[in-house]
């Protein structure tokens, strides 16, 4: 029911709609892609990336590659990666001791704070990084100024007759 009705029942098999589409049919770009806009073989190469969804030489359901999930990945389509990943039903323990204490970290516990702590050094890192940027930038500004301050000065200044009667410049 969610394909459209022309392409029901085309073929052979789950795919056999497939088989015979371009790759400017409508149906085909809006129903199998599901939005991935990041595949040249649909018209919209937006990231360059070619080597992550079938070639397009052949557009039966044989050309579809076993698996490709950078094509099809939800962040490619603006969602997040996992949407379990995070919270508190993944960050809390899953049970605790009759007494109140708290179980030992698990395994992807411990592998989520270390991911979040090596993130953590990068952004330090890179704010870093970025304010010795900007102050690097600051100071060659200051520097410029400086030196064309000091070429006005050292610059050749009238003598004679000019210093003595400043007439109306032209």
């Amino acid at each position: 029911g969610r394909w459209a009705p022309e392409f029901a029942g085309a073929g052979r098999g789950s795919l056999g709609w497939l088989r015979g589409l371009s790759p400017s049919s409508a149906p085909f770009s809006q129903q199998v892609s599901g939005g991935c806009t990041a595949a040249p073989w649909l018209g919209q190469a937006a990231s360059g990336d070619s080597g992550e969804c079938p070639s397009g030489r052949n557009w039966g359901a044989r050309s579809w590659p076993e698996s490709s999930p950078n094509c099809f990945s939800p962040s490619r389509q603006g969602l997040a990666a996992n949407p379990s990943g995070y919270g508190p039903l993944t960050e809390l323990p899953d049970w605790s001791y009759a007494d109140g204490r708290p179980a030992p970290p698990m395994k992807g516990q411990l592998r989520r704070k270390a991911q979040r702590e090596k993130f953590a050094r990068r952004v330090v890192l890179l704010s870093q990084e970025m304010d010795a940027g900007l102050q690097a930038w600051q100071l060659r500004q200051q520097e410029k100024l400086q030196e064309e301050k000091r070429k006005q000065q050292n610059a050749l200044k009238p003598k004679g007759a000019l210093l003595q009667n400043p007439g109306p410049s032209q």
